[in-house]
Order: C-alpha cells, then sequence, then structure tokens
C-alpha cells in the first residue's frame, strides 16, 4: 500500500482560540491514533 500525502494550503489548520480559556494563548501539533477503527486527533493547548 502506497499513500501520497500533500501540504494543506490553508495553515495553520489550529489557532489559539480567545473563546476558550484553556486554549487562548497556544495550540500545538495534534497527533492521530487508530482506535477500534475509529481515528482520533489529540492536541496540546496553554492558556
Amino acid at each position: 500500500m502506497s499513500l501520497q500525502l500533500e501540504r494543506y494550503k490553508h495553515n495553520p489548520i489550529l489557532k489559539p482560540n480567545n473563546e476558550s480559556t484553556w486554549e487562548a494563548y497556544m495550540t500545538f501539533n495534534t497527533a492521530a491514533l487508530l482506535l477500534d477503527d475509529k481515528v482520533h486527533l489529540v492536541y496540546r493547548a496553554q492558556r
């Protein structure tokens, strides 16, 4: 199996969100986890 990936042209995808206290200052890259045939995305944020 082979994949060809392309960079998303409208970066950044995640940005700080001033409407949420816990992610208002910074957001960091996400991680992906495949669990029970579902993809879960996890990211870190800082207030």
